[in-house]
């Protein structure tokens, strides 16, 4: 069974504000975010799943970072990680978001996207809505299969104690998660 969700989806469902529209439709198949550090001193890994597959998360303290950088320093960085093909970047709140970025998203019709929350709350959120979105859930007679937070989960006993506990479980927070 194959899952996904589009950027759109995330925009309506973490109320985010598009700040560029790029193609809103494009599906998601991967429940991975990455906070964007390496690119900004110059290392781009152009093969790699991060700067290709996953949303990418901009947060105050990147954007304070890119904000020393000369004109031209800051034009070569932005532009050619913006030529990558992440679908979508979400800059949180009170990032400072330089001109480029705009330039850059619409030359490559990106999608740049606002969070009203810092960094931590946005990528919870997001994570949180990607593990749900994405998630794999099948029946069989009485047992349910379900993947949760990457494990497979094997339930049994009655179907409405096991759609519970599955619900329990995708709510739950992870050791990893901010909290």
């Amino acid at each position: 069974m194959y899952t996904y969700t589009t950027v759109r989806e995330i925009v309506e469902s973490l109320n985010l504000e598009v700040l560029n529209e790029g193609n809103l439709d494009l599906k998601i198949d991967i429940p991975n975010i990455y906070q964007i550090g390496y690119e900004l001193v110059g290392f781009l890994d152009k093969e790699s799943d991060e700067l290709n597959k996953y949303i990418n998360i901009c947060s105050l303290k990147e954007s304070r970072f890119i904000a020393t950088f000369s004109k031209e320093r800051k034009e070569k960085v932005i532009s050619e990680y913006m030529s990558l093909d992440f679908p979508a970047l979400i800059f949180t709140k009170d990032a400072i978001i330089a001109e480029e970025f705009y330039y850059y998203a619409k030359k490559h019709n990106k999608n740049i996207l606002l969070s009203n929350e810092k960094a931590s709350v946005t990528v919870r959120k997001l994570k949180f809505f990607l593990s749900k979105a994405l998630s794999i859930e099948e029946e069989y007679e009485n047992y349910s299969l379900m993947e949760i937070h990457g494990v497979g989960v094997l339930m049994s006993g009655y179907p409405n104690a096991r759609k519970g506990v599955m619900i329990e479980l995708l709510e739950r927070r992870t050791p990893y998660d901010n909290r």
